[in-house]
């Protein structure tokens, strides 16, 4: 019997420091982003949500970040919300976050971010909302985020963006609002996407 219990402990023990090392991992991640060590818990954040020891939504908006968003990010693949508007980030969108399959909202607007917007957002097939306003993003807009079609709001206004509008934009058929002014997009918005009735431009 002693010999039982003794098992079904060391086999607890185990369980919990398994969940515990998953938890603290992702934590290492967000650390870098919040300036904290390593072992800080993440998860007492007020703006952290955590579930079966993983980070799920990270709303850090308006926190006084700054530095670069770390390429990490990209390995925390149980994320749904990424929010960090109204910072002071700068650098450019690591690639790395178009490993982020799971993401719904992706808010990077009101920061001083720069360089071109990575073609690998366009794997973000789940996402809903990304707001890229007022930064100083250049280059043009992938087509790849023509792949994104449950996105229902898309925000590039208030950049340096450049070149045509991609016709496959079009294909954004839940697209609800798009908001690409104050930018220095050349021709005209093509056909495809003026077709989507529902679309507020």
């Amino acid at each position: 019997m002693k010999k039982l219990v003794f098992l079904l402990l060391l086999n607890l023990t185990f369980t919990i420091n398994g969940i515990f090392s998953e938890f603290v991992e992702d934590c290492r991640i967000v650390n870098k982003l919040l300036g904290e060590s390593d072992n800080y818990d993440c998860c007492t954040h007020g703006r952290i949500n955590c579930k079966n020891g993983f980070v799920t939504d990270i709303n850090l908006s308006n926190n006084n970040l700054s530095g670069s968003i770390p390429p990490e990010l990209g390995n925390l693949s149980n994320l749904k919300v990424l929010k960090l508007s109204a910072n002071n980030l700068s650098g450019s969108i690591p690639p790395e976050l178009g490993k982020l399959t799971n993401l719904i909202d992706l808010y990077l607007d009101k920061n001083n971010l720069s360089g071109s917007i990575p073609p690998e957002i366009g794997n973000l097939s789940n996402l809903f909302y990304i707001y890229l306003s007022n930064n100083n993003f250049s280059g043009f807009i992938p087509p790849e985020f023509g792949k994104l079609t449950n996105l229902k709001e898309l925000y590039f206004d208030n950049n340096n963006l450049s070149g045509s509008i991609p016709s496959e934009l079009g294909k954004l058929t839940n697209l609800n609002n798009l908001n690409i002014s104050n930018n220095g997009f050349s021709g005209s918005i093509p056909q495809e996407i003026l077709n989507n009735d529902a679309l507020e431009l």
